[in-house]
């Protein structure tokens, strides 16, 4: 059964695209997707780069392999909106995704 039915939480994928504007090509971002999943935080996560902290995840979101989720897109879930820091597989078994998420207030 797994984590599977922990995947109640509906929400919506969104990506940067360009779009044309008043003042030439301006960032927005559009829905590329949505999924069930299952945000579980706080997290406190720290973010290496380089051996650098670079971030830190302030919440979890769990969810289907196969979910097309990248770093940069942009989480809506709840009336609450969240950037995707980093994607894994968790433990590599192709069972499910880890993303790690921070809040955008």
């Amino acid at each position: 059964m797994g984590l599977d039915r922990y995947f109640t939480q509906s929400m919506s994928i969104y990506r940067k695209a360009a779009a044309t504007g008043a003042w030439g090509h301006e960032p927005t971002f559009q829905q590329v997707g949505s999924c069930n999943g299952w945000i579980q935080g706080p997290s406190g996560k720290l973010l290496l780069q380089d051996g650098k902290p670079v971030s830190v995840a302030t919440v979890e979101l769990y969810c289907p392999v196969g979910t097309d989720i990248q770093p940069r897109d942009e989480i809506l879930c709840e009336h609450k909106r969240y950037r995707v820091l980093w994607v894994t597989d968790a433990a590599g078994m192709g069972h499910h995704l880890e993303v790690s998420l921070e809040e955008i207030p």
